[in-house]
Parts: C-alpha cells; structure tokens; sequence
C-alpha cells in the first residue's frame, strides 16, 4: 500500500532566518464516516447497518467515557488511548493550580500489528503545487 505525499517548502520557526527546507506532507483521499464505515462492515458480517451503527457508536461513547475516568483503553489489535495533560510547573506542590494546566490531549499508541504495518508502507510523491 502506497501513502501518498506532497513536497511542502517550509522553515523552521525557531530559525526564521535559515533557508527554507522541503518536507514531505501526507495526503488525504477522502473522508469516512462511521456511517459509511457502517455500511461497509454490515457487509461483511451477519449484522445490519443499524445494528452496526449503534455498536459503533456506542463504542465512541464508551471510549470516551473511560478515558475520562483515567482508564487506558485498548482497542483490540489497534491500539491503545489514553488521556495526558501537559502544565506549568509550580515550585511546590501547595503552589500547583488546575489553572496551570495548559492542554489535554489524548494518546494514542499503535499496537505491534499496526507498527509493523507502518512499517511496510511505500510513499508515492503526488507532484505539489508549491513553488
């Protein structure tokens, strides 16, 4: 399977003043939606699109749920989520703040499968547009 990818001229802001460099840039094909996605597994399966839907979509939910609770959620042979906060620091511990949190994100880290599927992936350059 081929990703494929643009040329992107770009510099690096921590050095504005050294010469611009070309990076690769992936590019998208498209969307899905769970609804699409759906409708493709009903196809493959015993299930109907609506059933498949609301597993799906009870499955968001849960991902969501749990994660919140702090819980690292593993999807199977995907991978696993997880939530991470990035602060200020404090000098104490009595001097921390909630208000020094500065992000939440969520982690994602890519099961054995899914790496070495990355990990055998070819690149196909789309020919960009940028000067």
């Amino acid at each position: 399977m081929a990703i494929n990818y643009v040329l992107m001229k770009k510099g690096n802001p921590r050095k504005p003043k050294m010469p611009k460099k070309w990076y690769a840039q992936a590019t998208s094909t498209g969307s899905k939606t769970l609804k699409q996605m759906s409708r493709e597994i009903a196809k493959h399966c015993t299930l109907n699109y609506a059933d498949t839907l609301a597993t799906l979509e009870n499955l968001t939910q849960m991902l969501m749920t749990h994660i919140v609770e702090g819980k690292i959620v593993r999807l199977g042979n995907f991978g696993s989520f997880q939530i991470a906060l990035n602060s200020e620091g404090a000098e104490t511990k009595e001097q921390f703040d909630p208000a020094l949190i500065r992000r939440i994100k969520i982690i994602f880290r890519p099961s054995g499968d899914v790496k070495e599927m990355l990990n055998s992936l070819e690149f196909e350059n789309k020919k960009s547009d940028a000067p």
